[in-house]
C-alpha cells in the first residue's frame, strides 16, 4: 500500500471507509444495477400542530441502528420540516452517512419523525429489505457513501442522494437474497447468544467478586476447617516501592507501558498503536512481571485511578505512575482482583487523592501505602485469586468464539457484497 495513502486513512476515524469503490462484473446469477434502480424516495410531511408531541428519531454511526431522540411537542421542534416514517423504510442521515449512519426504520418507530437532513427510501422490487441490511455493512457500500458526500470536513460533508444513486451494485436473484439474509439472521442469532453468555460470565463474576471481598462467601481450606480471620493491616504490609528506575537504559521507548482499565498493564506500541513516551525515558520506572502499577489518571468509574498488576512482561512506565512490588504477605493476583472491583478500588484511593489547584491529581506514591485494608491471610488469597481466574478464563473462552463469529460474519459481508 502506498505510504502516503495509508497516513490519510489513518486521519479519519474508524467508522469510514474512505477507499474507492470496486465492484467486480457481474458473476453467474447476479445483475448488475444502481442504488437508484433500487429504491424510491418517500416524503411524508408532518403539519406540526404546536400542542401535540412528536417522537424523534436518529441514526447511530456504524450503522448501530435507529433510536429514540426526544419526544416533544410541535412548538419545540426547532426544525419545522419534519416528515413521518414507516415500518420498513430505510433511513440515511446525510450529515452522519459518512460515519455509516443509516438503517431499517422498525415497527418500534413507526409514526416517528425525522427532519429533512435525512433521506427516507423504500425498497423497490428489485432488492429485499433484510439482504439491504446486511448489504449497508459491506465496505462497498460505505465507501459509496462517502464518495457521494461533499464537504470540507469529515464531520460537516453531507450526503448527495443522486450521486449515490449513480454507483453500480451487484445483486442476486430475490430468492437468492432472501436465503442470504436468512442465514446471515442466523450467524446474527449466534453472536447475539455469545455476547448475552459473556455479558451473564461478567455479571456473575462481578458478584463472585462482591461476595468474596464482603467475606459473605469463605473458603475454607483442604481439611474443611476456617481459614483465619480477614486482618486490617496498612497496604504497605502487602506492597512495598522498590523505586527502580531506568538508568541504565536497559529498555527503550519500545518497552513503555500503560495502564488500560479494560486491559490492565499493557505495551502502549502494542495496544495503541505508537509510543507516547517522552525525549528520554532514563527516568521512567522500572516494571518487572507481577509489580502493582497505580496510575492517577481518571476514569469515569474511577476517578480517583487505577491500580492493576503487570502480568505482561517487562517494561517501564513514566514517572506518572506509580510502581509496587509484592511482600512475601500478598498474592499479586488477588491484589489486582481486589482493586479491580470499583467499590474497593474508589473507597480505598477516595481519602489518599487530592485534587491541585487544575484539577488534576495530587497524590505521593508513599502515601497510596499508607491507609488500611482488609486482606485474608495469604493462603485464602490464592483461592480467592485462584476462583476469579477461572471465572476469567471462561468469559475469555467464550470472548474467543464471539471474536471468531463476528470475525466469520466480516469475512462472509466481504465475499457477497462485492
Amino acid at each position: 500500500m502506498n505510504v502516503a495513502v495509508a497516513e490519510t486513512r489513518r486521519t479519519f476515524p474508524k467508522s469510514v471507509q474512505p477507499g474507492i469503490p470496486k465492484i467486480k462484473p457481474p458473476q453467474a446469477g447476479t445483475k448488475r444495477y444502481t442504488f437508484g434502480d433500487l429504491f424510491e424516495v418517500v416524503q411524508r410531511p408532518v403539519k406540526l400542530n404546536d400542542a401535540k408531541e412528536y417522537d424523534l428519531v436518529t441514526v447511530k454511526r456504524a450503522r448501530g441502528g435507529i433510536e429514540h431522540r426526544a419526544r416533544m411537542k410541535g412548538s419545540q421542534v426547532a426544525v419545522k420540516s419534519q416528515f413521518y416514517l414507516e415500518e420498513g423504510d430505510f433511513l440515511i442521515s446525510k450529515r452522519q452517512i459518512v460515519h455509516g449512519a443509516c438503517g431499517i426504520v422498525s415497527a418500534d418507530f413507526t409514526g416517528s419523525i425525522v427532519s429533512n437532513e435525512y433521506s427516507v427510501l423504500r425498497c423497490k422490487p428489485e432488492i429485499d429489505l433484510q439482504y439491504l441490511g446486511y448489504l449497508s455493512h459491506s465496505i462497498y457500500f460505505q465507501q459509496t457513501c462517502f464518495h457521494s458526500s461533499i464537504g470540507v470536513h469529515i464531520e460537516k460533508m453531507i450526503f448527495k442522494l443522486g450521486d449515490w444513486f449513480k454507483w453500480p451494485i451487484n445483486l442476486p436473484s430475490l430468492p437468492e437474497q432472501k436465503k442470504i439474509a436468512a442465514f446471515l439472521g442466523v450467524v446474527d442469532a449466534r453472536i447475539a447468544a455469545l455476547r448475552d453468555r459473556v455479558a451473564g460470565l461478567e455479571r456473575y463474576k462481578r458478584g463472585l467478586m462482591q461476595a468474596l471481598f464482603s467475606q459473605t462467601l469463605r473458603f475454607t481450606k483442604p481439611d474443611g476447617t476456617p481459614f483465619p480471620d480477614w486482618e486490617e493491616r496498612k497496604l504497605s504490609f502487602y506492597l512495598t516501592e522498590p523505586k527502580v528506575r531506568n538508568r541504565e537504559l536497559a529498555f527503550s521507548k519500545d518497552d513503555v507501558l500503560s495502564v488500560s482499565g479494560e486491559a490492565g498493564c499493557v505495551n502502549q506500541i502494542e495496544h495503541m498503536g505508537r509510543s507516547y513516551a517522552g525525549v528520554s525515558v532514563k527516568d521512567y520506572h522500572i516494571v518487572r512481571t507481577g509489580d502493582v502499577v497505580y496510575t492517577k489518571s481518571p476514569l469515569k468509574l474511577n476517578p480517583y485511578g487505577i491500580i492493576k498488576a503487570n502480568f505482561g512482561r517487562d517494561g517501564i512506565v513514566s514517572t506518572l505512575y506509580a510502581v509496587y512490588r509484592p511482600t512475601d504477605e500478598a498474592d499479586v493476583s488477588f491484589v489486582h482482583y481486589y482493586f479491580s472491583l470499583d467499590d474497593n478500588l474508589n473507597r480505598y484511593l477516595r481519602p489518599i487523592v487530592r485534587k491541585g489547584a487544575k484539577n488534576d491529581m495530587k497524590v505521593n506514591n508513599t502515601d497510596v501505602l499508607g491507609d488500611p485494608v482488609f486482606f485474608p491471610s495469604r493462603a485464602e488469597q490464592a483461592k480467592i485469586a485462584e476462583a476469579l481466574s477461572a471465572m476469567d478464563a471462561k468469559i475469555a473462552a467464550v470472548t474467543g468464539q464471539l471474536d471468531r463469529m463476528q470475525d466469520f460474519k466480516k469475512g462472509l459481508l466481504q465475499q457477497m457484497f462485492v
